[in-house]
């Protein structure tokens, strides 16, 4: 390949990752309103390094120009050989710095309660710590002398003409790949999924295989030549550069396939309250979140969210994370979250709550019993699961459907709207008689208001059955025999949730006592 042809297609390759890079960042800044976070900084570090690589490579093939190498590849340019030299350093650095960036994500993803998956999360740090420190050092110790890098007598002990520092870096780099690349795949036989929403998923973290084909094509083309030319040689290089930074920028871009509705749109303004395309003020929770209600038509058994995240960025006040939800402007009035209206009872007293106003009359919450009949701690038989909220997570993050409102005789869904800056909504499905314990990282136990039996307040009143929830101050549901320890929601939808009751809620557990056992 003739050198300036390499380097235009450098270029072009660096323009593109540059691209995404601030696409990305625009994204974060100015569509969610959000800070910038530790991910983002590291892809930002890895976009760097490859803006040095470029540097060093165009300065390297230049002096090719005038300098070209011998039959045994060497140079009598001992600029040449310190500009490689240092080169090298940028290649292997920008290489580890998208894969910090995956890590950071994992780290953020998975909740506490995953033990397995957060040891995994640990060891993959480990060991793309330890390879990354492995890679420097062959870099700076594989030659017998550091001067011997660029030294034109012992030029071929170098850094760079060492097949072996090829090998062992290059296996560092793919093994670490393939460890961050097979890390989400342990998880997907975990949740309860339907079909299309993990193969959703899977092409979501299959796009690593990407930067893994490039590296194991650059691999075979060294082993096939390895004193392939500069020109080939460092394009090959580039491009493995580039697709790492824009490969783990890509789920972040989901925001721009996401169209919103104009007329159905409702954005949060710094004040905290929804605001409607004709400035009209639409009470809901405030510090820091967003909410986005979209018009448009659904699959029955789907909604559809943007973006969830566990804790607010560190933005300022009035900055927004935002999520997508299916509530029509007329149930946006019935939720009723304006904290001024509820500013009275975030201070009441634990065993007030009972005698708090629900959010609607039919709907008062009670303690003791169902439909005349009182329930006791046998009726329900504990059983944990921690699946379904990071089932959530996971979905949100990647802008896939959840699952509906549809209730059965078995299973019921459960809207918790969580306290100001903390996660905006979490969509669970109950099912009868068992425990579903929310993670503490998730929500924090903090919830703001509660939805039992769908996703708005119409569908929720609408209900015609026997279900009953219990919302607990522990993960294992336990505590029937004492008021203070649990919330009884038995038919729709209460405004006061955790905040009001004075403590956490940790755990769930729904009964239907028509319930039939097929």
């Amino acid at each position: 390949m003739e050198i300036i042809t390499s380097i235009v297609i450098q270029g072009i390759l660096l323009a593109l990752a540059l691209g995404v890079t601030i696409l990305r960042c625009w994204i974060r800044l100015i569509v969610e309103r959000r800070s910038l976070t530790l991910p983002d900084y590291l892809v930002w570090g890895g976009m760097v390094c490859a803006l040095g690589w470029f540097a060093c490579s165009t300065k390297a093939l230049y002096i090719l120009i005038d300098h070209p190498l011998d039959e045994e590849t060497r140079s009598d340019s001992v600029v040449y050989l310190k500009v490689v030299f240092v080169s090298v350093y940028f290649f292997d650095t920008g290489l580890y710095f998208p894969k910090a960036s995956l890590v950071a994500f994992y780290w953020w993803l998975i909740p506490q309660g995953f033990r397995r998956l957060r040891i995994a999360v640990y060891v993959t740090t480990v060991v793309v710590a330890c390879s990354f420190v492995a890679s420097v050092l062959m870099d700076t110790l594989i030659a017998p002398n550091i001067s011997d890098n660029w030294s034109i007598e012992n030029q071929l002990s170098s850094t760079w003409n060492t097949y072996s520092n090829l090998v062992v870096n290059w296996t560092l780099n793919f093994g670490t790949d393939l460890l961050l690349f097979g890390l989400p795949f342990f998880i997907f036989n975990c949740l309860k999924l339907r079909k299309r929403q993990k193969i959703g998923l899977v092409g979501i973290f299959s796009l690593g295989a990407i930067t893994m084909a490039i590296s194991l094509a650059r691999f075979i083309v060294y082993n096939m030549d390895y004193d392939v030319s500069d020109a080939d040689g460092n394009l090959w290089c580039t491009a493995e550069m580039c697709t790492a930074v824009i490969v783990v920028s890509l789920p972040s871009l989901k925001a721009l396939i996401i169209r919103p509705t104009p007329n159905n749109t409702y954005d949060r303004s710094n004040s905290g309250y929804l605001q409607a395309g004709d400035g009209k003020t639409i009470g809901s929770k405030g510090n820091g979140h967003s909410s986005r209600v979209q018009g448009g038509t659904l699959d029955d058994d789907e909604m559809e969210l943007t973006f969830l995240d566990r804790k607010a960025s560190p933005a300022p006040t009035g900055a927004t994370d935002e999520t997508r939800m299916t509530h029509p402007p007329a149930i946006i009035h019935q939720l009723q979250f304006s904290p001024a209206a509820r500013t009275p009872a975030l201070h009441a007293p634990r065993r007030s709550f009972t005698r708090t106003p629900p959010l609607h009359p039919r709907l008062a919450p009670t303690h003791d019993d169902v439909h005349g009949r009182v329930l006791d701690a046998g009726d329900m038989t504990p059983h944990s699961c921690r699946l379904v909220p990071f089932s959530t997570l996971l979905l949100a993050w990647a802008g896939f459907a959840l699952a509906g409102d549809t209730i059965t005789s078995g299973k019921i869904k459960v809207q918790l709207f969580a306290a100001p800056s903390f996660l905006s909504e979490v969509s669970v499905d109950a099912y009868n008689n068992q425990c579903l314990s929310l993670d503490n990282n998730l929500i924090d136990g903090r919830v703001q208001s509660i939805l039992v039996g769908g996703h708005d307040v119409a569908t929720v009143l609408a209900r015609d059955d026997y279900w009953n929830c219990r919302f607990y101050d522990n993960y294992d549901c336990d505590g029937d025999d004492n008021l203070d320890r649990y919330l009884a929601i038995s038919d729709g939808a209460n405004n006061l949730g955790s905040i009001a009751w004075g403590t956490k809620i940790h755990g769930l557990r729904c009964r239907n006592r028509d319930h039939d056992d097929d």
